[in-house]
């Protein structure tokens, strides 16, 4: 997978949702993603970051993840399914 052609959750905006096509990267960083709930199909939003723009918060499963902007350039998001969560 090449994620230079695709969006990748560091540049999901706040306050929108999108579904995960993938995790581009190493194994360790993949099976830690994994055990946090960034699968393929799974819904991810996009709630909150730092006053440094690090780390950034995201809601998935109904848990509140923070991640660093590095570990979410490499979640890939399926082309399409971006939308604005309307409670926003």
């Amino acid at each position: 997978m090449d994620n230079n052609k695709h969006t990748t959750l560091a540049q999901l905006e706040y306050g929108h949702k999108a579904e995960i096509l993938g995790i581009w990267g190493d194994f360790a960083l993949k099976q830690r993603l994994v055990e946090m709930g960034f699968v393929q199909g799974a819904t991810v939003q996009a709630d909150q970051t730092a006053p440094l723009d690090e780390p950034k918060v995201f809601t998935i499963r109904g848990y509140q993840i923070s991640l660093r902007e590095t570990e979410a350039e490499q979640i890939i998001l399926k082309s399409g399914s971006i939308k604005k969560d309307i409670g926003h």
